[in-house]
Protein backbone atom coordinates (compact mmCIF):
# COMPACT_ATOMS: atom_id res chain seq x y z
CA UNK A 1 0.00 0.00 0.00
CA UNK A 2 3.07 2.29 0.59
CA UNK A 3 4.09 1.75 -2.60
CA UNK A 4 1.31 2.74 -4.16
CA UNK A 5 0.67 5.96 -1.92
CA UNK A 6 4.67 7.00 -3.09
CA UNK A 7 3.09 6.30 -6.88
CA UNK A 8 0.57 8.94 -6.61
CA UNK A 9 2.80 11.23 -4.44
CA UNK A 10 5.36 11.42 -7.86
CA UNK A 11 2.36 11.19 -10.28
CA UNK A 12 0.91 15.06 -8.45
CA UNK A 13 4.42 16.04 -8.75
CA UNK A 14 4.56 16.11 -12.45
CA UNK A 15 0.96 16.97 -12.81
CA UNK A 16 1.50 20.25 -10.74
CA UNK A 17 4.65 20.82 -12.53
CA UNK A 18 2.90 20.61 -15.78
CA UNK A 19 0.13 22.92 -14.31
CA UNK A 20 2.85 25.33 -13.77
CA UNK A 21 1.36 25.16 -10.20
CA UNK A 22 4.97 23.86 -8.81
CA UNK A 23 8.36 24.26 -9.09
CA UNK A 24 10.94 22.12 -10.61
CA UNK A 25 14.79 22.45 -10.30
CA UNK A 26 16.19 23.39 -13.59
CA UNK A 27 19.81 23.02 -14.37
CA UNK A 28 20.27 26.42 -14.80
CA UNK A 29 17.89 28.48 -13.05
CA UNK A 30 17.29 26.59 -9.73
CA UNK A 31 13.46 26.23 -9.08
CA UNK A 32 11.49 27.72 -11.74
CA UNK A 33 8.12 26.96 -12.93
CA UNK A 34 7.24 25.63 -16.27
CA UNK A 35 5.40 28.90 -17.98
CA UNK A 36 8.33 31.55 -16.21
CA UNK A 37 11.24 28.91 -17.76
CA UNK A 38 9.55 29.27 -21.31
CA UNK A 39 9.08 32.83 -21.06
CA UNK A 40 10.63 33.26 -24.56
CA UNK A 41 9.68 29.99 -26.20
CA UNK A 42 6.12 30.48 -25.38
CA UNK A 43 3.76 27.49 -23.97
CA UNK A 44 5.25 23.74 -24.52
CA UNK A 45 3.35 22.27 -27.76
CA UNK A 46 3.29 18.80 -26.90
CA UNK A 47 4.68 16.04 -24.05
CA UNK A 48 5.90 12.08 -24.35
CA UNK A 49 6.69 9.93 -21.73
CA UNK A 50 9.30 7.50 -22.43
CA UNK A 51 12.36 5.38 -20.00
CA UNK A 52 14.88 7.64 -21.94
CA UNK A 53 17.97 5.48 -20.62
CA UNK A 54 16.58 1.98 -20.19
CA UNK A 55 16.64 2.18 -16.23
CA UNK A 56 13.16 1.36 -15.96
CA UNK A 57 11.89 4.87 -14.87
CA UNK A 58 9.98 7.19 -17.66
CA UNK A 59 11.18 10.60 -18.26
CA UNK A 60 8.81 13.08 -19.38
CA UNK A 61 10.02 15.07 -22.38
CA UNK A 62 8.48 18.20 -23.00
CA UNK A 63 9.03 19.85 -26.09
CA UNK A 64 8.70 23.67 -26.79
CA UNK A 65 7.76 24.18 -30.63
CA UNK A 66 10.40 21.99 -31.80
CA UNK A 67 13.51 24.50 -30.52
CA UNK A 68 14.29 23.40 -27.37
CA UNK A 69 13.62 19.70 -25.19
CA UNK A 70 13.26 19.69 -21.30
CA UNK A 71 13.61 16.25 -19.74
CA UNK A 72 11.29 15.94 -16.31
CA UNK A 73 12.33 13.21 -13.96
CA UNK A 74 11.73 12.10 -10.72
CA UNK A 75 14.70 12.33 -8.11
CA UNK A 76 14.94 12.30 -4.64
CA UNK A 77 11.52 13.76 -3.58
CA UNK A 78 11.66 16.41 -6.55
CA UNK A 79 11.29 16.99 -9.99
CA UNK A 80 14.55 17.73 -12.09
CA UNK A 81 14.60 19.39 -15.41
CA UNK A 82 17.18 19.12 -18.05
CA UNK A 83 17.05 21.14 -21.10
CA UNK A 84 18.23 20.27 -25.13
CA UNK A 85 18.57 22.38 -27.55
CA UNK A 86 16.78 21.70 -30.96
CA UNK A 87 20.59 20.20 -32.39
CA UNK A 88 21.25 18.52 -29.00
CA UNK A 89 18.24 16.19 -29.20
CA UNK A 90 16.83 15.42 -32.45
CA UNK A 91 14.32 12.60 -33.42
CA UNK A 92 13.99 10.69 -30.62
CA UNK A 93 14.02 6.87 -30.76
CA UNK A 94 12.36 4.27 -28.70
CA UNK A 95 15.83 2.43 -28.15
CA UNK A 96 16.51 5.46 -26.42
CA UNK A 97 18.87 7.26 -29.27
CA UNK A 98 18.54 10.72 -30.87
CA UNK A 99 20.21 12.34 -33.27
CA UNK A 100 22.80 15.11 -32.35
CA UNK A 101 22.81 17.66 -34.95
CA UNK A 102 26.51 20.10 -35.34
CA UNK A 103 24.98 21.97 -38.29
CA UNK A 104 25.61 20.60 -42.43
CA UNK A 105 28.90 18.60 -41.30
CA UNK A 106 28.63 17.18 -38.12
CA UNK A 107 26.26 14.79 -36.43
CA UNK A 108 26.21 12.43 -33.77
CA UNK A 109 23.87 9.40 -32.83
CA UNK A 110 23.20 10.20 -28.65
CA UNK A 111 22.26 8.87 -25.73
CA UNK A 112 20.86 10.27 -22.26
CA UNK A 113 22.94 9.94 -19.19
CA UNK A 114 20.98 10.38 -16.09
CA UNK A 115 22.59 10.34 -12.22
CA UNK A 116 20.73 11.00 -9.71
CA UNK A 117 19.83 14.91 -10.43
CA UNK A 118 22.03 15.52 -13.20
CA UNK A 119 21.43 14.81 -16.92
CA UNK A 120 23.90 14.61 -19.81
CA UNK A 121 24.35 13.58 -23.50
CA UNK A 122 26.66 11.02 -23.95
CA UNK A 123 27.66 11.14 -28.05
CA UNK A 124 28.36 7.27 -29.20
CA UNK A 125 28.97 8.03 -32.26
CA UNK A 126 30.43 11.41 -33.71
CA UNK A 127 31.04 12.11 -37.54
CA UNK A 128 32.50 15.75 -37.75
CA UNK A 129 34.06 18.01 -41.15
CA UNK A 130 36.23 20.95 -39.71
CA UNK A 131 38.19 23.42 -41.64
CA UNK A 132 41.60 22.55 -41.74
CA UNK A 133 44.36 24.89 -39.70
CA UNK A 134 46.81 25.13 -42.37
CA UNK A 135 44.49 25.65 -45.07
CA UNK A 136 41.28 27.03 -43.20
CA UNK A 137 39.02 26.44 -46.71
CA UNK A 138 40.10 22.75 -46.58
CA UNK A 139 37.82 20.25 -44.84
CA UNK A 140 38.99 17.68 -42.49
CA UNK A 141 36.74 14.61 -41.91
CA UNK A 142 36.76 12.81 -38.51
CA UNK A 143 34.80 9.62 -37.04
CA UNK A 144 34.71 9.64 -33.46
CA UNK A 145 37.28 12.11 -33.10
CA UNK A 146 39.76 10.33 -35.53
CA UNK A 147 40.95 12.16 -38.70
CA UNK A 148 39.42 10.07 -42.10
CA UNK A 149 38.92 10.38 -45.85
CA UNK A 150 35.78 11.85 -47.28
CA UNK A 151 35.24 8.54 -48.59
CA UNK A 152 35.34 7.07 -45.35
CA UNK A 153 33.22 9.77 -43.73
CA UNK A 154 30.67 9.48 -46.47
CA UNK A 155 30.32 6.36 -45.87
CA UNK A 156 29.75 5.99 -41.95
CA UNK A 157 27.57 9.11 -42.29
CA UNK A 158 25.42 6.60 -44.60
CA UNK A 159 25.59 3.73 -42.07
CA UNK A 160 24.88 5.46 -39.00
CA UNK A 161 21.77 7.31 -40.54
CA UNK A 162 20.40 4.25 -42.37
CA UNK A 163 20.24 2.41 -39.11
CA UNK A 164 19.36 5.65 -37.13
CA UNK A 165 16.40 5.84 -39.55
CA UNK A 166 15.51 2.05 -39.30
CA UNK A 167 14.14 2.70 -35.69
CA UNK A 168 10.77 3.79 -34.22
CA UNK A 169 10.75 7.20 -33.21
CA UNK A 170 8.90 7.99 -29.78
CA UNK A 171 5.47 9.21 -30.13
CA UNK A 172 4.59 12.71 -28.91
CA UNK A 173 0.58 13.77 -27.97
CA UNK A 174 -0.49 17.50 -27.68
CA UNK A 175 0.39 19.43 -24.72
CA UNK A 176 -3.64 19.42 -23.49
CA UNK A 177 -5.29 18.75 -19.51
CA UNK A 178 -6.56 15.84 -20.65
CA UNK A 179 -2.86 14.18 -21.70
CA UNK A 180 -1.30 15.80 -19.01
CA UNK A 181 -3.51 13.65 -16.48
CA UNK A 182 -2.87 10.53 -18.95
CA UNK A 183 0.47 10.61 -19.20
CA UNK A 184 0.96 11.14 -15.69
CA UNK A 185 -0.01 8.59 -15.03
CA UNK A 186 2.16 6.72 -17.07
CA UNK A 187 5.12 7.58 -15.06
CA UNK A 188 5.34 4.86 -12.54
CA UNK A 189 3.18 2.52 -14.52
CA UNK A 190 6.61 1.96 -16.84
CA UNK A 191 4.21 1.83 -19.99
CA UNK A 192 5.03 4.21 -23.16
CA UNK A 193 2.18 5.04 -25.87
CA UNK A 194 4.03 2.89 -28.35
CA UNK A 195 3.44 -0.50 -26.88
Amino acid sequence: MEAASNDDAIISLFQEVLRNERPFSSNWLDFTYLYDYAYELREPTSIAIFDMNGDGTLEMIVNFHYTIKLVLHYYDGKIHGSEFGIRSMNVINTDGTFFVSYGIWGFGIGELIIEEGETRILVMHDVDSWAGRENPYELQFYIDGELVSEEEFDARRALLLEHFDEKEAITWHPFTDENIENLANLVTHRYTPNN
